[in-house]
């Protein structure tokens, strides 16, 4: 696992505490390489669940990530979990302009270059009412980044709401700019 050598850290924390809670085993200690937080779990049982779901492991995987099958025959109340999850490792909220004075308006983007990815997570949040809008961004020389998002105050008060975030970088960003207050449930 790599995330952000600051932002992060209270994050892998919590991961370091769900992994050893699944399967009894504490990653290796998180440690800052290349510009990057990394942390690493070795257990046979942890690939074998994740491999067995249909996730992909060694080259090419980002191109051909996708919600498993058996996730999303669940349902909306696992897939609402895997989209946390997306969002709490691969998501961000930053804040533009649009039409005020100053950066107020909030976005919620998640990028990932598997195109199947980017369609499943903006169908799942389209079937659940939510205003997802799906994009592609293209660079000479890079794989395509599909970005899939959501505008504006109240598409992000749902999101909160029905979803959460599990990672407090966002949690924090949102408080720090007055989207919402710090007691709002994740």
């Amino acid at each position: 696992m790599t995330g952000h050598p600051e932002l992060d850290r209270d994050y892998f924390v919590y991961l370091d505490n769900l992994l050893f809670k699944q399967f009894g085993k504490r990653p290796y200690k998180a440690r800052v390489r290349d510009r990057a937080l990394y942390m690493r779990l070795q257990q046979k049982s942890a690939f074998e669940l994740l491999t067995g779901l249909g996730i992909h492991a060694g080259r090419g995987k980002a191109l051909a990530v996708e919600i498993p099958a058996a996730i999303r025959e669940k349902g909306w109340e696992y897939a609402k979990h895997t989209l946390r999850g997306i969002m709490d490792t691969d998501g961000t909220v930053f804040f533009s302009k649009k039409t005020y004075k100053t950066k107020v308006y909030p976005t919620l983007e998640i990028t990932t270059c598997s195109k199947k990815l980017a369609h499943q997570i903006a169908e799942l949040l389209i079937q659940q009412n939510f205003r997802a809008k799906l994009r592609v961004h293209t660079r000479a020389g890079f794989n395509p980044e599909f970005k899939v998002a959501l505008y504006g105050h109240r598409m992000i008060s749902r999101w909160l709401n029905e979803i959460g975030f599990s990672n407090r970088k966002h949690i924090n960003k949102l408080v720090a700019t007055n989207s919402i207050q710090p007691n709002t449930p994740q």
